[in-house]
């Protein structure tokens, strides 16, 4: 087994439980000697002899994205302060109905909801 390591970079952790949960199942993967993340900096360490894919899959299931280090240069991270914060509110469909004035998943039951209130 040859030692190799994989630095990433993790998109969408918005905790550091999500970096937590992250790390314990990256480092259940077979041919994962170690798994370290760095909450702050969104990176990710893999040493062993298991497949960037395998692990990039693995982060992709559990809902994250990540980008190995060596293609950073053409990832974008997200952007932070007012423009980071309306790009996060308007990425969601639930945001953009609530901003609307909908409800996010019943928006039938959003309907009769107003449309009871309108008779009373």
């Amino acid at each position: 087994m040859t030692a190799e390591q994989l630095d990433f970079i993790i998109d969408g952790m918005d905790c550091p439980d999500c970096a937590l949960q992250l790390e314990k199942s990256v480092a259940n993967l077979e041919g994962v000697a170690l798994c370290d993340i760095n909450y702050a900096t969104a990176k990710m360490r893999v040493q062993g002899s298991a497949a960037a894919e395998d692990v990039a899959g693995r982060v992709a299931a559990l809902g994250y994205k990540a980008i190995l280090a060596n293609d950073a240069p053409r990832w974008q991270p997200r952007r932070s302060g007012v423009v980071g914060f309306a790009q996060f509110l308007l990425a969601r469909a639930e945001t953009r109905l609530a901003l609307a004035g909908g409800c996010c998943s019943r928006l039938r039951c959003s309907r009769r909801c107003l449309t009871r209130r309108s008779r009373l």
